[in-house]
């Protein structure tokens, strides 16, 4: 391809040796990733690989959808806290499986002033993400503990036992991460000082 063609010519991604590419159909694109789902675009210009093995296990959900993607207002997400019995805590709303979530989790904590979560957890595999919205609080990761405001971020890697309690003015935040049935270890009572 000579150095004055057009984007529009170039493939978005560039192929590897005795690859087909065909051109998407007009003002669509879909793509399979490696967990095995397609994703269909509408207006977009990619190119599509023909033979790849992943385009067999297609979901056949997705042949229909005109957009592949979900909005929801964390508000109207179902509050679990009382159904854990952390109702006295404050809320907590889990939202992957809500906007159809294959791999990647979505909560969000409202902690109650002076309230702590009643057990520490960590994950065997998934990464996770806290963003704290409002309020005040302290985070105990292993045997780390200390303060967190309004837009500070924590990281726990996978391993890293973690909870978190509500300041005078309460806590709310969000945590994401990668999603693995099963990888969570829970331990109740936890951060007992």
């Amino acid at each position: 391809m000579s150095a004055n063609a057009s984007s529009a010519q170039r493939p978005a991604v560039w192929p590897t040796k005795d690859v087909a590419l065909r051109e998407p159909e007009p003002r669509r694109w879909e793509q399979t990733f490696p967990n095995h789902r397609t994703v269909i675009l509408e207006g977009a210009g990619h190119y599509i690989q023909e033979d790849s093995p992943r385009n067999h296990h297609r979901d056949p959900r997705l042949e229909t959808m005109t957009r592949p993607h979900a909005k929801l207002n964390l508000n109207t997400a179902k509050d679990f806290a009382p159904e854990y019995g952390m109702g006295d805590m404050g809320e907590a709303r889990f939202v992957r499986d809500a906007l159809g979530a294959e791999h990647i989790g979505l909560s969000q904590y409202r902690i109650n002033p002076g309230h702590r979560i009643g057990f520490g957890h960590r994950h065997r595999q998934s990464e996770e993400v806290y963003v704290v919205l409002a309020g005040s609080g302290r985070f105990r990761v292993e045997d780390d503990i200390f303060e967190v405001s309004p837009r500070d971020v924590v990281y726990c890697p996978p391993e890293a036992m973690r909870g978190w309690e509500a300041g005078p003015d309460g806590l709310e935040m969000l945590a994401f991460g990668g999603h693995a049935e099963n990888d969570a270890e829970m331990q109740p009572g936890w951060w007992t000082d």
